[in-house]
């Protein structure tokens, strides 16, 4: 019998047709050659993994700031600064925006975190703690890291078929330890795999969160993450706002690839797939802007997934 991992090794080439047609009638200009050589490179477990259904709220930059021109104001940190950090947490050593600074293990100790929260011995989890603001007015963000190995693309997949992987666990735990200590100035970031980190998160902890071209989570990873926020006395999951850029592949494929891909596995692999939940949050779309040196024959949906793309369009 061949296994559900092994199903997905030819999925890319499979569903290039219906990706090809849905994206480029976002980038007319963009060469078929060109574009099909960068799906066929995506991973085939970051495909299955992101396929996922559409959220039930869309929206648009402008409608959010007439949201919070109504009487909403915006609180902590902003947007653009949270991809920054959501960034950051890539690199080895961080380089945060101007204002922030890493945190020092006294500032995880008033969170209720150590550093050992923030890595793993059993995956590529990775997580960096930035603090903004003095006294009354510290403020923590939790930048969780994305895919960067075959280990985080097979966390992705395990999420998609109701599995809890390493990473998950460390993130739901870290959001549980923060609501058990109390502290309110606390936000959690991400991008893909790290946007569906932060989420979990911020169900766990009851604590907001903004994600930048999230993935999303499994039905069984929400019930524990409520659980665990139970838990702690919370009543509420955190608000979760879900950026994405307009035409990035981990979107097209949340609004209607889901349904080709699960066509294609058929059974029980398709099935869970077509039931997997909406991706968590409120859906933000962003019009992409190339970033800086960017040829326009470089743009297409696996380009517009990376952070790079995600700055320079906020």
């Amino acid at each position: 019998m061949v296994s559900a991992i092994g199903q997905t090794q030819s999925l890319s080439q499979t569903v290039t047709g219906r990706i090809l047609s849905e994206a480029l009638r976002h980038m007319p200009a963009m060469p078929r050659a060109l574009f099909a050589d960068a799906i066929l490179a995506i991973p085939s477990r970051e495909i299955a993994a992101y396929a996922l259904p559409p959220a039930t709220v869309k929206t648009t930059v402008a409608a959010a700031s007439a949201l919070q021109a109504s009487g909403a104001p915006a609180a902590g940190p902003q947007p653009r600064d949270l991809a920054l950090l959501a960034q950051d947490v890539y690199r080895d050593s961080p380089n945060p925006p101007s204002g922030y600074r890493a945190a020092t293990p006294g500032d995880l100790g008033a969170l209720g975190l150590n550093p050992q929260d923030l890595s793993s011995t059993q995956s590529a989890f990775k997580a960096r703690v930035y603090v903004t603001g003095t006294g009354a007015d510290t403020h923590y963000v939790v930048s969780f890291r994305g895919s960067q190995s075959a280990s985080d693309w097979r966390s992705n997949f395990q999420q998609s078929v109701g599995l809890s992987p390493d990473n998950y666990r460390k993130a739901l735990e870290i959001g549980q330890k923060i609501a058990l200590y109390g502290n309110g100035n606390v936000t959690f970031t991400g991008h893909s795999l790290g946007g569906g980190l932060a989420s979990a998160a911020a169900i766990s902890g009851g604590i907001p969160a903004t994600t930048f071209n999230a993935s999303g989570l499994s039905a069984n990873t929400v019930k524990t993450a409520e659980s665990l926020r139970m838990a702690a006395g919370v009543d509420r999951a955190g608000a979760v706002d879900a950026y994405f850029v307009r035409g990035e592949i981990l979107s097209l494929l949340q609004d209607g690839g889901d349904r080709v891909i699960g066509g294609v596995l058929g059974g029980l692999l398709g099935a869970a797939i077509l039931d997997a939940p909406e991706a968590y949050g409120r859906r933000i779309g962003i019009d992409a802007v190339r970033p800086e040196g960017v040829k326009w024959y470089q743009d297409n949906p696996a380009a517009r997934h990376g952070m790079e793309w995600v700055v320079s369009s906020l």
